[in-house]
């Protein structure tokens, strides 16, 4: 497997290594919970575009709502 780890590309990444806290960073969901308000964002057309991967788990919960 290939990744970015701390901005510097690495061509083979060993799932041993995945698991090390060094190298993993934590989710915290509350960081990105957050409600679209009208006082905070105007409403425009064309202003605001969702883009998601299907193949980022944390984007599913985006892609639902």
């Amino acid at each position: 497997m290939r990744g970015l780890i701390k901005g510097k590309w690495h061509q083979r990444i060993e799932l041993a290594q995945l698991d090390s806290d060094c190298l993993v960073e934590k989710f915290n969901a509350s960081e990105y919970s957050n409600w679209i308000d009208k006082s905070t964002f105007n409403q425009e057309p064309e202003r605001f575009h969702l883009y998601v991967s299907y193949a980022c788990p944390f984007a599913h919960r985006v892609i639902l709502i």
